[in-house]
């Protein structure tokens, strides 16, 4: 018995070494070594309890940037004006993914960067981009903008001050300016200054009312839950309502004018039914 006490001991022990590690040596990468060990001392200080830091033996980074950033750890200006690549890999979310982490980098202000390549391998999307900035990639920004559409950092590794990795999963991430619609409930959508998003629940029938005033000519797209495109109807005159049939595995919608929004400055009334109406 003293012997498996003994032996469970070291294993703790051995875990809590190896937990320790992981998450010194990512602060070390995230900062530099140099000004890791420049200030060891409050790193040690800060995090003492490593295990908070952890969830299922990998990195928190919500909670490990969020804490560099409250002592003043991360710096993200750079000597000189300076070429930034940042290197994305996408994972389980595909083309919804991929459009969440357009919407995050606009939204923090990276809106003016060249793509140096885009694919797809396996499950995943590999993007690379790169800017010219006297600041490096902001991890604080971005992390706080990704969680606000549930989507997260996995990983980051920092190649250099200006070349950066980022690892996202994107599975159960939502969209912008997503609004949800009920089964048999109308809902009224106001002026857009983007196309409407819909998440709707499995549903037969869509109905559509243009508000008096406009000239809705209408285009409407139809989306799986990866944003897979499964039909779109456009049509070529002005419509004051439309019924279409949703195509089945349907979980966002779109919701435009054919040429300007403009025309549905207005705004429209939506509903989704399971019960086909005459």
């Amino acid at each position: 018995m003293l012997r498996k006490k003994l032996v469970s001991f070291l294993l703790l022990g051995s875990t809590l070494v190896l937990q320790g590690d992981l998450v010194d040596d990512k602060i070390a990468n995230i900062l530099s070594q140099e000004i890791y060990d420049s200030n060891k001392n409050l790193i040690d200080e800060v995090f003492e309890n490593k295990s908070f830091y952890l969830q299922n033996n990998h990195i928190n980074y919500n909670k490990l940037i969020q804490t560099l950033k409250s002592k003043s750890l991360l710096e993200f200006t750079v000597p000189e004006q300076s070429e930034v690549k940042v290197l994305f890999h996408i994972k389980n979310g595909d083309k919804k993914g991929f459009k969440i982490l357009k919407n995050v980098l606009s939204n923090i202000g990276y809106s003016y960067y060249f793509t140096d390549f885009i694919k797809k391998d396996n499950d995943e999307i590999i993007w690379q981009i790169r800017f010219t900035s006297d600041y490096t990639f902001d991890s604080y920004n971005f992390n706080d903008e990704l969680s606000k559409f549930q989507a997260h950092i996995t990983d980051i590794n920092r190649v250099t001050l200006t070349n950066w990795e980022y690892s996202i999963d994107a599975k159960n991430g939502i969209l912008a300016d997503l609004k949800t619609i009920s089964l048999d409930e109308k809902i009224s959508l106001p002026m857009p200054l983007e196309p409407y998003y819909l998440a709707i629940p499995n549903s037969k029938e869509l109905l559509i009312a243009s508000s008096q005033g406009n000239s809705w000519v209408p285009k409407i797209s139809f989306y799986d839950n990866e944003l897979n495109a499964l039909g779109t109807i456009e049509m070529n005159k002005v419509y004051e309502g439309l019924k279409v049939l949703i195509p089945q595995n349907t979980k966002y919608i779109k919701i435009s004018d054919r040429y300007s929004l403009l025309n549905i400055k207005r705004g429209l009334s939506v509903l989704v039914s399971n019960s086909l109406q005459n």
